[in-house]
């Protein structure tokens, strides 16, 4: 069972013909059948009983008709979530910042980084150069402004001018 498959059962449900269904999905009844004929296999049960105008659901079809809209809503939110996640970045990042830096660069930062990233957090951690600089090594941290750090090849050294 496979969500192409559920999509293709709920559709033909809610239409109530396979041709119907077809126009609706975009595709040829006899790919329609074969998804349905595949699930019923699958399911060991008949979903359908057909009928010259089209098909109504059997008991065992009713039944698998809930659970397939609830998965079917479950997977459009998960891409809507997914996608949302591409479009707007969330998260936590920790910046650290000297005291003297920190006093006059704290607020203009967090007011850009909310601007610019609406659903993402930004905590500010001050302190020594020599601390922040343990606390990034120790992931305390995820990206800090030192003065002068002693070379690691566990760091990164930025420059003004990248």
């Amino acid at each position: 069972m496979d969500l192409r498959q559920l999509e293709s059962f709920a559709t033909v449900a809610d239409c109530g013909s396979v041709s119907r269904a077809a126009t609706a999905l975009h595709l040829s009844q006899p790919s329609i059948s074969r998804q349905l004929s595949l699930l019923e296999a699958d399911l060991g049960q008949r979903l359908f009983e057909r009928h010259g105008r089209g098909v109504r659901l059997t008991p065992a079809g009713q039944a698998l008709l809930v659970h397939a809209r609830t998965l079917l809503e479950g997977a459009r939110q998960a891409r809507r979530q997914l996608m949302d996640m591409n479009e707007e970045p969330s998260g936590r990042v920790v910046v650290g910042l000297p005291h003297r830096v920190a006093t006059g660069l704290c607020v203009p930062l967090v007011e850009r980084f909310r601007q610019k990233l609406p659903n993402a957090m930004i905590s500010i951690s001050e302190g020594l150069s020599l601390s922040l600089r343990e606390d990034l090594l120790q992931g305390r941290i995820d990206l800090a402004l030192l003065f002068d750090p002693a070379p690691t090849p566990l760091m990164s050294r930025g420059t003004a001018d990248a």
